[in-house]
């Protein structure tokens, strides 16, 4: 068998490794690598993932990529089709909805919540930076 030079793990690949993992890991028991495999999508380590259930069962994931204008939403109902979505695009209406998805009301919510707590993270990245 033979090995990658990049993928050798040595002294100075393995503190990149052990990071990597602990990420894989938590993912996977929050239920978010399997929705990941889902959605033939790939998180990096530096993304912002937010899962919810809601109370059908249905899950979804909010996914704030750095310095994105805007968020990622993989959706049961989309059969797991990454669909870009913004705040604006947020109606909380008699009948809630992102976009063309109709949404009920704690999902509506936790997508707001999503929304105003990652608001730094789509910022330019040089804009992020406190001095």
């Amino acid at each position: 068998m033979i090995v990658c030079r990049a993928s050798v793990l040595d002294d100075s690949t393995s503190e990149a490794f052990v990071q990597a993992m602990r990420t894989y890991l938590a993912w996977e028991r929050e239920g978010v690598g399997r929705w990941a495999d889902m959605a033939d999508v790939e998180f990096g380590p530096n993304d912002i993932v937010k899962p919810f259930e809601n109370d059908c069962g249905e899950p979804m994931v909010f996914w704030q990529k750095r310095g994105e204008p805007f968020a990622v939403l993989l959706h049961h109902d989309f059969d797991w089709d990454p669909v870009r979505i913004q705040e604006r695009m947020l109606r909380l209406d008699l009948v809630p909805s992102i976009g063309p998805l109709i949404l009920d009301t704690a999902e509506a919510h936790w997508l707001m919540g999503c929304f105003k707590s990652t608001e730094w993270w789509r910022r330019p990245a040089e804009q992020s930076i406190v001095r």
